[in-house]
Order: C-alpha cells, then sequence, then structure tokens
C-alpha cells in the first residue's frame, strides 16, 4: 500500500481532534511567530519584575525581538516595492515600442 501525504493530511483535517486545522494554520508565519515571542517576553517580565536580573534580560529580549520585527517589516516593505518597481517597468516597456523607447525617454527627461 502506498502512503500518500494528501490522504494522511486529510484524514489529519478531518480528525475531531485537530479541530477541523489545515496544515498551515498549524505553522504560522515568521512575522507572527517573532510578534508572539515579544509578547511572552513582556509577559514574562511582569512575573519576574522582583529579579532585577532576569527582569534585565528580558527587556533585552524585548528589544532583540522589536528590532527583528522592524527589521523584517523594512525588508518586507521594500520587497514589495521592488515588485511594484517590476511590475511599472513592465508595464512601460509594453506600452513603448523598442525602437521609439530611447527618444520617448529622453523627450521626457528634458521637459
Amino acid at each position: 500500500m502506498k502512503f500518500s501525504v494528501f490522504s494522511f493530511l486529510q484524514g489529519c483535517e478531518s480528525n475531531p481532534l485537530c479541530r477541523r486545522l489545515t496544515l498551515k494554520d498549524y505553522l504560522p508565519s515568521v512575522m507572527t511567530r517573532f510578534t508572539k515571542l515579544k509578547m511572552l517576553f513582556e509577559a514574562m517580565k511582569k512575573f519576574v519584575s522582583d529579579d532585577e536580573i532576569e527582569s534585565e534580560k528580558l527587556s533585552k529580549c524585548v528589544d532583540c525581538a522589536d528590532n527583528i520585527l522592524k527589521r523584517m517589516n523594512h525588508a518586507r516593505l521594500k520587497k514589495e516595492q521592488e515588485a511594484l518597481l517590476k511590475q511599472i517597468k513592465s508595464n512601460l516597456d509594453i506600452q513603448i515600442p523598442n525602437d521609439d523607447k530611447s527618444i520617448n525617454l529622453q523627450n521626457l527627461h528634458v521637459n
């Protein structure tokens, strides 16, 4: 009997213990994980407020998670902007015939 991943996943999804969640429901995005980690560190910090050393360590964890989230947001935004620029460029390439492209673009810069 051949093992089928698809049939296995369907069986798991139909199982009441899995609450009918799909595989993608169990695999959160990276952004979600880091957001949850930051919130976890902040919550843990409340419980160790008496211990100054542990509180400082958790503060560093919160700052680190926040820094990672900011970098991830910046990288995601940069990728989205690059994709938009590629789309605009492809639209311009389609609208301007090849032989007149350089002349039309030069005229735009002169005006």
